[in-house]
């Protein structure tokens, strides 16, 4: 971990907007999202608040551009900050608004290969949060609670269910694990539905499952 990243994480961490555990498992976690996104792509860090996984994935993949997304101006200006402090501004775009809006804007509806999701909401409102910034082909990229957990990837369909899904425009891809992490893939099938995602708050207030 660079000087700087460090720095950074513990900055996050003193105003509240990362979680526990140590800064190397958030680091390795954020290594784990790298095994899906191809080489030289933009990705998309929905909800990034401390900028995990989007700035470490930034600071290990020099091919990679990002963008960081959060609907809290205390969040906005906090990654601002840190893009600046890691001498990013090439690389990041910080913007701020709620996913459910940004998505159906011009130059992001259905333009990204990627989107990445760390602990943004459970997994019908990731789903469709994300499913409006994704390129056909495009993949979500969630983290996974640990395994044997009551939500954990071997919970089975229950969690990632395939027909509300496919209503939404995904096909499920496969689970993986990093170093005792676990992600799941869902693949963006042709264009976004019209109707998706929904108003901001409802996909949350009414889940799709």
């Amino acid at each position: 971990m660079s000087v700087q990243l460090q720095g950074v994480l513990v900055e996050a961490r003193l105003r509240g907007l990362l979680g526990p555990g140590s800064l190397d498992a958030h680091i390795t976690q954020a290594a784990g999202f790298a095994e899906a996104v191809p080489d030289g792509a933009t990705f998309l860090d929905l909800g990034s608040g401390g900028g995990v996984p989007g700035l470490p994935l930034l600071v290990a993949r020099d091919d990679l551009t990002g963008i960081l997304v959060d609907s809290a101006t205390r969040r906005i200006k906090f990654l601002e900050w840190a893009v600046d402090q890691l001498e990013m501004a090439s690389r990041v775009t910080v913007a701020w608004g709620r996913a459910e809006e940004l998505s159906r804007s011009e130059h992001l509806r259905g333009a990204l290969p990627v989107v990445l999701s760390r602990s943004f909401g459970r997994p019908a409102v990731a789903a469709e949060c994300a499913r409006g910034f994704l390129a056909p082909g495009g993949l979500l990229v969630v983290s996974e609670p640990p395994a044997g957990a009551p939500s954990a990837p071997d919970a089975g369909e229950e969690r990632w269910p395939a027909q509300p899904l496919r209503k939404l425009g995904y096909e499920l891809g496969d689970p993986y694990r990093h170093r005792g992490f676990g992600f799941q893939v869902l693949v963006a099938v042709g264009d976004c539905p019209a109707e998706v995602p929904r108003r901001p708050g409802i996909p949350s207030k009414r889940p799709r499952f």
